[in-house]
């Protein structure tokens, strides 16, 4: 088919170049054109001659064919191409996402550890109140236990409960706060 596009184009060319010199030079009109046509057909039928020597050439059909081919595999180098660049997207996007969560965990980790840490401080302070607490309340009792008189007080270890003081320290003798003994000197 190409072969014949080109072959009717240049009988064309040639068919105008012979309209336009031939009667200018010579000045007879039909001469020109009768020259013009057998050199048109003497050329096209030597291009065909030529163009049927040539085995190789691929006729259009086969052109078409090639480069609905050639259109086809660089659609499919395209869509690879998507492909793999959605994939590396993917990967890097997955990437952050892992990232971020671990150090979230990692900030979770921390904050669970200075709590705790927080807590055990905390813990560490009250105990230390209270035993500061409970040395102060002993000290100051014995020193209002060393200043009072021998009786019934309310003991020192369970309020709830009397216990006799002899004077110098507390006896064994209990007796329940809801009966008030003979002798309390409070």
């Amino acid at each position: 088919m190409i072969k014949f596009l080109g072959f009717c184009s240049t009988l064309i060319v040639l068919f105008m170049f012979g309209w336009l010199i031939i009667p200018i030079v010579g000045g007879i009109f039909i001469l020109g054109v009768i020259a013009s046509v057998l050199y048109l057909i003497v050329l096209g039928v030597l291009t065909l001659i030529q163009n049927q020597d040539d085995p190789e050439e691929d006729s259009f059909l086969d052109i078409v064919k090639k480069d609905q081919e050639n259109a086809r595999q660089a659609e499919i180098s395209r869509r690879k191409y998507v492909e793999y660049a959605e994939e590396i997207d993917r990967k890097k996007e997955d990437d952050k996402v892992k990232a971020e969560r671990k150090e979230q965990e990692e900030r979770e980790e921390a904050a669970k550890k200075a709590a705790k840490e927080a807590k055990e401080a905390e813990e560490q302070a009250k105990e230390k109140e209270r035993v500061l607490a409970v040395t102060t309340a002993r000290v100051a009792q014995e020193e209002k236990v060393a200043d009072k008189i021998p009786g019934w007080y309310h003991d020192p270890a369970s309020p709830e409960n009397y216990r006799f003081w002899d004077g110098n320290e507390w006896t064994d003798e209990i007796f329940p706060a809801i009966y008030y003994p003979q002798g309390e000197k409070d």
